[in-house]
């Protein structure tokens, strides 16, 4: 994950800090940062209690990224920064 979201963090930079709420690069931020939020709560649970909450927590935080991804590529520019991120994440979907 800390590969694709740097990737996402710097398509942000070439956007004025005024201007980055509510791009997609932003949004897709805002969705990595609900994963590693959920996957702090599990550090003091067991290897199988991790398991189960990351099957019924995460893993449709992940699902639902990946169909952001799928379904919002057509409107990435062919070249940039932004479109390096989308292809890094779709390459593990």
């Amino acid at each position: 994950w800390v590969h694709c979201r740097r990737r996402f963090e710097e398509a942000q930079e070439v956007i004025p800090k005024n201007a980055r709420k509510g791009t997609t690069s932003y949004l897709i931020m805002k969705q990595i940062q609900a994963i590693y939020r959920e996957e702090k709560k599990l550090k003091d649970l067991t290897s199988e209690e991790r398991l189960a909450q990351r099957q019924a927590i995460i893993r449709p935080l992940v699902e639902a990224l990946f169909v952001y991804l799928k379904q919002n590529e057509c409107r990435v520019p062919n070249a940039g920064t932004l479109r390096e991120a989308f292809t890094y994440a779709l390459k593990y979907s």
